[in-house]
């Protein structure tokens, strides 16, 4: 989705640029000063778009849930225990993406079978 606005707001873009420039080669007439007008203000809708679409980007990966494994020191005395914190601001609801972000960092995953239980 990232890719397709990026790409649709460039090909508006060159279209609008491109357009611009047809109407300042060719015969200037009433019209064609309000179409040049209206075409400089879709280039400068675009340009202000673009930034704003980075910020959206940049809220939309906050939100995502950032499971974050670390040590554990004080919660238990002689033990050291592998906490994972949520730093992100979703819930983690599936297991896979914990597993996915430990096996990142090489720790081990030895979910219990149904035998110990």
């Amino acid at each position: 989705m990232r890719t397709f606005a990026r790409t649709l707001l460039a090909i508006v873009f060159f279209a609008a640029f491109g357009l611009a420039v047809f109407l300042l080669v060719g015969i200037k007439g009433k019209e064609t000063w309000a179409t040049l007008t209206a075409v400089l203000a879709v280039i400068a809708a675009v340009i202000s778009a673009w930034p704003a679409l980075r910020v959206l980007e940049i809220q939309e990966d906050s939100l995502r849930p950032r499971p974050t494994p670390y040590f554990d020191l004080t919660s238990r005395y002689g033990l050291l225990l592998l906490r994972v914190k949520n730093l992100g601001n979703y819930i983690l609801y599936s297991l896979l993406e914990l597993a996915n972000c430990l096996y990142v960092i090489r720790v081990p995953i030895d979910f219990p079978s149904r035998e110990s239980i």
